[in-house]
């Protein structure tokens, strides 16, 4: 959750997930100013989460993080 996902070591992720999105880069548009507005912030955070409960089975410890996080 924390980088982004290395399509080197998960083969495939780009073609299921179409705009990754992860807690370190949430971080770097929070250091430049980049969001404006709460919901800007909370649609990246809905991408964090949904996208490892899309690419990831419901029994893998990524897509229960997720729900937690949520």
């Amino acid at each position: 959750f924390t980088q982004p996902v290395d399509e080197k070591e998960v083969p495939g992720y780009r073609t299921v997930i179409q705009q990754p999105m992860d807690l370190g880069t949430m971080k770097d548009k929070v250091d430049q100013g980049l969001y404006t507005a709460i919901g800007q912030f909370r649609e990246d955070f809905n991408l964090v989460t949904g996208n490892a409960k899309r690419f990831n089975p419901p029994d893998s410890i990524f897509h229960q993080q997720a729900v937690k996080l949520e």
